[in-house]
């Protein structure tokens, strides 16, 4: 009873699929394409992975351009540091020039400068001076400086037989990093590092920029010189250099060095010994014991002398006074004992130097 109505309905779908351009088999619920929404959302999707992996990127090219800014300042602080390491070991003397040396109280290091003969002035816009030099130049100075050089025909700039360096840090000019500039006064040396006497003096020679402004002063057990992002500490013929640059959003960079000059003659200190003699006048109960010491070599600046003395078990402490004392009376009370007496010095610093006993008998 139903196969016609069945078969009927059968043709109709074919013919249907056929118009459709599509086999019987194929639902006609598939979807043909996407919605908005659906797009809507993808788009969404694929933008934040986008906007992740584009500031992972900007991320990781700052960090290089951190890390890179970083070295260069590593290698030009370390440039500087050679170059100024390599004119501390040539020259002759250190923050200091004929009859002064800085002390970094009663005598600064511009002072140093203007006893030097330089003005201030000459440096140019000079800031805080950290270092003055003097180095020998060439032994061999012409009296008229050859053609084809600096100063031809004419006598070598003063001072002939050294150069005066002097090295400050101001604020940085046009054209320079910033906050601060370290520059220096005086002859470019040659490539071996000699120094043309008929070469005339430079100022305002750039060598590092990009220093700190301000920061912690570093500890020195001597003259510290200096601000900022340049320091130095002058202790006997021992320097201490002190950089640290800075550069904003990259941070700060230090680098140190200690170096001595090789041309400073440094005296070997000899210490000096004390002896002791003793002779004795007169027998009575008060007779009198004349005490004198002396020294080997150049005594030290004593702060006083005490005179040890003992008999029998008794051991009496005696100080007799200050200053370079050479003798003293000491009278003798005990008949029959033996009497030993030794003499302390006290010197600078709480160090001290005793005699060896010298002994009589009453």
């Amino acid at each position: 009873m139903n196969a016609k109505p069945r078969l009927k309905w059968q043709q109709w779908l074919r013919q249907s699929s056929r118009r459709l351009g599509k086999s019987p088999s194929t639902p006609l619920t598939r979807h043909l394409g996407f919605t908005l929404v659906e797009l809507l959302v993808a788009s969404l999707l694929l933008s934040v992975v986008i906007l992740v992996a584009w500031t992972g990127l900007i991320s990781i090219m700052n960090m290089t351009q951190a890390a890179e800014a970083r070295s260069a300042r590593q290698i030009e602080l370390n440039r500087a540091l050679d170059f100024m390491t390599n004119e501390i070991r040539m020259a002759r003397s250190i923050n200091a020039t004929g009859s002064i040396q800085a002390n970094g109280s009663s005598v600064s290091l511009a002072d140093v400068v203007t006893a030097s003969g330089l003005s201030l002035s000459t440096l140019g816009s000079s800031g805080d001076i950290g270092l003055y030099l003097e180095r020998p130049t060439l032994s061999n100075a012409p009296a008229i400086c050859p053609a084809g050089g600096p100063n031809a025909g004419l006598p070598p700039p003063f001072p002939v037989d050294f150069d005066r360096v002097v090295y400050d840090i101001r604020s940085s000019p046009s054209g320079w990093l910033s906050p601060k500039i370290l520059t220096r006064y005086g002859r470019v040396p040659s490539s071996d590092g000699a120094l043309n006497p008929c070469s005339s003096p430079i100022a305002s020679d750039p060598m590092v920029d990009a220093l700190a402004a301000s920061r912690t002063p570093p500890s020195c057990s001597g003259v510290l010189s200096g601000s900022g992002g340049f320091y130095s500490c002058v202790t006997d013929k021992q320097t201490d250099l002190f950089f640290q640059s800075a550069l904003s959003n990259v941070g700060t960079k230090q680098v140190t060095s200690s170096v001595a000059s090789r041309l400073v003659q440094v005296a070997p200190v000899v210490q000096p010994t004390l002896s002791m003699s003793l002779n004795r006048t007169g027998f009575l109960l008060t007779d009198t014991v004349n005490l004198s010491w002396s020294w080997a070599g150049t005594p030290p600046a004593v702060t006083n002398y005490i005179v040890h003395k003992t008999w029998s078990i008794f051991h009496v402490t005696t100080n007799i006074g200050t200053g370079n004392l050479l003798a003293d009376n000491i009278s003798l009370q005990l008949p029959g004992q033996k009497l030993c007496f030794w003499v302390e010095a006290n010197i600078d610093a709480g160090a001290s130097i005793t005699t060896s006993q010298n002994c009589i008998t009453k």
